[in-house]
């Protein structure tokens, strides 16, 4: 399948979807200062919940150029700023760290229009996290695909 959206050409490989959805629900989400906000020792949440994680990067599981998705999360970013939102800067990463994904952590906005601003930046999913779960949200169906405890704790 290929997709051509303002100048940018995009390459959808087929995926195994649940595989996706599994891989995305043992995602760990940690800020610049590397608390872990979804994880193992996760912080109380340091925004009002329910805090919606989203990015403009590799949409589709489509892998773009570091400078590409940088330009996508700076337009996401000036969204956000006309917003009436509070946000930072988040990373969501693979539970190995082999991945990470830059991403925005953004309190005051409902379900539907987190799904709304993932779906413009051709996003299959965003994370929504409450006090005490991490969920996976599908940014099409605004339906819930996967979700487990927001708060690991690792035992010695």
């Amino acid at each position: 399948m290929l997709l051509v959206i303002a100048d940018t050409t995009y390459f959808f490989m087929s995926v195994d979807v649940d595989g996706v959805w599994d891989t995305y629900i043992n995602s760990h989400i940690i800020d610049s200062d590397k608390n872990i906000w979804a994880g193992p020792n996760a912080i109380s949440l340091p925004m009002m919940a329910p805090i919606h994680i989203i990015t403009a990067c590799n949409p589709h599981e489509t892998l773009l150029s570091d400078l590409e998705n940088t330009r996508r999360n700076l337009q996401l970013e000036n969204v956000l700023c006309s917003l009436n939102v509070k946000f930072q800067y988040v990373v969501g990463t693979s539970s190995d760290l082999s991945w990470q994904e830059n991403s925005f952590a953004v309190s005051g906005l409902n379900r539907s229009k987190a799904c709304e601003l993932a779906r413009t930046y051709h996003q299959r999913a965003i994370f929504e996290l409450t006090d005490n779960e991490l969920l996976a949200i599908d940014s099409h169906s605004m339906k819930v695909r996967r979700k487990r405890s927001r708060l690991i704790t690792l035992s010695n």
